[in-house]
């Protein structure tokens, strides 16, 4: 149906056909199924958009799928690009940083499906074995991914946990996440790492490590609060695989409709975050009160079982 070329990268070229997409790494002398989580459709047209590859297809709507980049560098060969044989961090592509909005909806949950109160459209949740939140979009669209898209192949099994650290230009360290351990629960509280044979990617939602989650059962011991969302600058993610380092620089970018200059964000960054590590203080202050509570709680109990008759 389509053959489009990579802009990019001489010899990689994409195909729609009848029943999916191809990709060739040779200019065409071979060609590889790629069909990814694209249902099985005729592909009409495809078109290349910066990084992402855009899929028109009859009868399935608009397919997209985000950053060929990991692509790209596989094309440029072993010698050049992605080597054989060993561990390979692909370098994330720039990343904007788009503020959260605040959404009022309530969900409202029908069975397995759930809703939202104030916009359309029906999902399931579920938490991976890494301990993702993965909402599955029913019958409406999914919005790219809303963070720095970090892409790593593994060519074996990890015999330890691995781990993706996020630095500033300083060096200084804001997040790191590690895969699972062998001992964990299948379902993790944590967000982790997948550490999958092959292709393996991981979303950081630029914020830095959220605060002391509160212990207990009442509505404020739900959630752990977010932390603050860093400054667009550049950063590096570090894969730790073994004994072995891999890091590739990227950067965050401010929106084009943003008005406020690089020292205004950056000062409101550092404001955020003093402001978040008092919250933090304030959220451990609260669980070293309640556990003092509890044990004062015990003491009283045993002593008035001890009381005798007046």
């Amino acid at each position: 149906r389509v053959i489009r070329a990579d802009p990019e990268r001489r010899g990689l070229l994409y195909a729609g056909t009848e029943s999916g997409i191809y990709v060739s790494f040779d200019d065409g002398g071979r060609w590889q199924r790629w069909q990814l989580n694209l249902p099985v459709a005729p592909i009409h047209d495809l078109l290349i958009k910066g990084s992402d590859l855009i899929a028109g297809t009859h009868g399935r709507s608009i397919w997209i799928l985000d950053d060929l980049s990991p692509l790209r560098d596989l094309a440029e060969g072993p010698q050049r690009g992605v080597p054989d044989g060993e561990p390979y961090l692909f370098a994330p592509r720039d990343s904007t940083r788009v503020l959260p909005g605040i959404d009022f909806a309530d969900e409202v949950v029908v069975g397995s499906t759930n809703y939202l109160t104030m916009r359309p459209g029906a999902f399931t949740v579920e938490t991976s074995a890494d301990g993702e939140t993965v909402r599955t979009n029913l019958d409406v669209g999914e919005n790219p991914p809303a963070g720095v898209i970090v892409t790593y192949r593994l060519v074996a099994a990890p015999e330890e946990p691995i781990s993706l650290t996020f630095r500033d230009a300083s060096g200084e360290t804001i997040r790191e996440f590690s895969s699972r351990k062998g001992d964990d629960p299948p379902q993790a509280k944590e967000r982790r790492v997948p550490a999958q044979v092959g292709w393996n990617r991981f979303v950081w939602d630029m914020r830095h490590t959220p605060a002391t989650k509160i212990e207990g059962t009442d509505p404020p011991c739900k959630e752990p609060i977010a932390g603050p969302m860093v400054a667009p600058g550049e950063y590096t993610v570090t894969l730790s695989v073994g004994a072995s380092e891999l890091t590739q620089p990227f950067r965050i970018l401010k929106p084009e409709n943003v008005a406020a200059t690089q020292a205004d964000l950056d000062a409101q960054h550092d404001l955020l975050l003093r402001i978040h590590h008092q919250v933090d203080r304030t959220t451990t202050a609260i669980n070293r009160m309640r556990d003092l509570r509890a044990q004062l709680d015990g003491w009283a109990k045993r002593t008035r079982d001890r009381e005798g008759p007046a």
